[in-house]
């Protein structure tokens, strides 16, 4: 019974498919945040700190240009109003390709109005946008004794403005590795197993 109702969920809608992008050999990808662009080509960021544009990715042969690198642990990207935001672990930045070439032309700070200490743990995730155009980013608790001191805003996660003012809207979370908004307006995210926090789960914020 189950297998045929399955059989019967999966002619009516497929859901989503597996692909492989294809990696050259001389690039090194972590990828700590993805997103679809407006032109059919997909960004990814990573963990080194690096954003690549990934044109044709499901053919044979993808092309790859590095759009940027230097970024503070992007682990999150978003295509909004012509800029691609990424939270970095000490903010909230903005950037854009003026001419066209898959680089980088600008980068601006939106919000760094929350603190690190320098704990390898404090990631921070995001963004994702609201109806009321403000973008959401969850920060991570630091891991074990926190010998470099507290930081203010860990395990919040918090709305910015589009002016760039910040808020905390809930605390409590843990490793908060994942964050998004269903198409009713509620805001989600997913924490992660360890310490006090007993289980990974999905939460409401």
């Amino acid at each position: 019974m189950i297998f045929s109702l399955l059989a019967v969920m999966i002619a009516i809608d497929p859901g989503w498919t597996v692909g492989t992008v294809v990696q050259p050999d001389d690039v090194v990808l972590e990828v700590g945040g993805m997103a679809s662009l407006g032109d059919g080509s997909i960004m990814v960021c990573t963990r080194r700190g690096e954003s690549w544009v990934i044109e044709q990715a499901f053919s044979e042969e993808p092309v790859y240009t590095l759009y940027t690198d230097g970024l503070h642990e992007p682990l999150g990207l978003l295509e909004h109003e012509d800029w691609i935001y990424t939270v970095q672990r000490g903010e909230l930045s903005r950037m854009r390709d003026v001419d066209g070439d898959n680089r980088i032309d600008e980068i601006e700070t939106v919000c760094d109005d929350w603190e690190i200490s320098g704990n390898y743990h404090e990631y921070a995730f995001g963004p994702r946008i609201d109806a009321e155009g403000n973008f959401w980013v969850t920060l991570n608790k630091p891991f074990g004794n926190e010998p470099f001191g507290k930081a203010h805003w860990r395990g919040w996660a918090v709305r910015i403005s589009p002016d760039g003012t910040m808020e905390g809207a809930c605390s409590g979370l843990r490793s908060s590795a994942g964050i998004e908004i269903s198409p009713g307006g509620d805001v989600f995210y997913t924490d992660n197993q360890g310490e006090w926090c007993g289980a990974s789960k999905m939460a409401h914020l």
